[in-house]
């Protein structure tokens, strides 16, 4: 299937981008969709009211086996580099206030960098390391951080975790809530 047409609708189907611009991008590109999708399918995203929570409802239930929310979700969306996606994103998002960090899945203090530069959009220069971080790091839009899996990097990684979480809650707003899950 299409990048495109996949990443839109696993990204519907996950409450990532709205029904209003799901819909837009849909009947802009409505002959991708149908040589892409079984008539079945087509038929039910066409057909939709997407003013109607019962019919948008049916269509994530009926699809979200195919469009996980593992795979299709805040984080996948806000590291994208294709345009369209991007956009889709930024417009169902238009305050981008809340940002999620998941470590559940990260191991070492690399990987934990690797994720910062992604989630924040850090830049090329970005030297993988706590001063650089320190430098670059810019959280004035949000308005709540979460960190997930927490409590699973501290163990492997005690020094580096609580320098992390020390140097988000320095550079976090005032007025920013910060959640720290384990």
């Amino acid at each position: 299937m299409n990048a495109v047409i996949s990443d839109m609708l696993g990204g519907f189907v996950n409450g990532c981008i709205s029904a209003k611009v799901f819909e837009k991008h849909l009947y802009a590109h409505m002959n991708e969709y149908q040589s892409e999708l079984d008539k079945n399918t087509f038929d039910m995203l066409v057909f939709a009211d997407y003013g109607d929570e019962s019919d948008i409802g049916h269509l994530k239930r009926f699809m979200c086996d195919a469009f996980p929310a593992s795979l299709y979700n805040d984080e996948y969306f806000r590291s994208t580099n294709k345009a369209d996606i991007a956009e889709a994103y930024r417009l169902s998002h238009p305050d981008m206030s809340l940002l999620v960090i998941d470590l559940s899945d990260i191991d070492t203090t690399d990987e934990l960098h690797t994720l910062l530069k992604r989630t924040l959009s850090l830049p090329d220069t970005y030297g993988r390391n706590w001063a650089s971080l320190e430098d670059m790091i810019d959280l004035s839009a949000f308005r709540s951080i979460t960190i997930n899996g927490y409590g699973s990097f501290y163990q492997k990684n005690v020094k580096d975790a609580l320098i992390f979480v020390w140097l988000i809650s320095k550079n976090k707003s005032g007025d920013c809530l910060l959640t720290v899950n384990n």
